[in-house]
């Protein structure tokens, strides 16, 4: 091995291309409060779990759609995000509307210990870092669902067809992840209300 000054120098993980689409297992990280507003979300790491970019990892956030210190908008997304999660993992059945009230009334944190081991599908962006000094990073660009309803549909489609192309009968019955993985009875070291952390939004 030879030392050097440019050791790792330029090095850098190529992005997974935007519009990959891919099942994808959540693990929530944090419960943070947004240092602007005061407003929860959750940091979520998402592992890939099918295709060619199989183990990589990207990293989002989820916006608690109850706390009114969120803007309208990221609450839409927060709700939206969270109901196609849970389509995709089997929690919510679109053809059995009473599955919808299985979380009703439940805090951010419950909500997010259900999240936390699901396995869910996405369609991966980019998105491009407005300093130059950091680099673009891979986010969810879109959470698919079997949910006919929804236009994550389409990718889903598109993505199960992609999947049944790649792998073999024998392979694809134990391909999926039950519906979620919850944390355990004790209380997570990401469930604390009081951690205070900067938000874009």
């Amino acid at each position: 091995m030879k030392f050097n000054p440019k050791s790792g120098i330029g090095d850098k993980t190529e992005l997974i291309p935007a519009g990959t689409l891919a099942k994808a297992v959540v693990t929530v990280n944090q419960i943070k409060q947004s240092q602007s507003t005061g407003g929860q979300y959750m940091q979520i790491e998402l592992t890939l779990s099918s295709g060619q970019y199989a183990n990589r990892k990207i990293w989002d956030m989820v916006c608690d759609p109850t706390d009114e210190r969120n803007s309208e908008n990221w609450r839409k997304m927060g709700l939206l995000a969270l109901t196609r999660a849970f389509e995709a993992a089997g929690i919510f059945v679109p053809s059995k509307p009473e599955t919808y009230d299985t979380l009703e009334g439940k805090s951010f944190e419950e909500i997010a210990r259900t999240l936390d081991g699901c396995e869910v599908a996405v369609k991966v962006k980019i998105e491009k870092s407005p300093d130059p000094a950091h680099a673009d990073k891979n986010k969810v660009g879109e959470w698919l669902t079997p949910n006919k309803e929804s236009t994550g549909h389409v990718g889903w489609k598109k993505m199960m067809a992609e999947i049944d192309d790649s792998v073999g009968p024998a392979e694809r019955v134990h391909m999926f992840k039950p519906a979620g993985n919850p944390s355990s009875g004790t209380t997570p070291s990401w469930m604390n209300k009081n951690h205070k952390g900067g938000s874009p939004f």
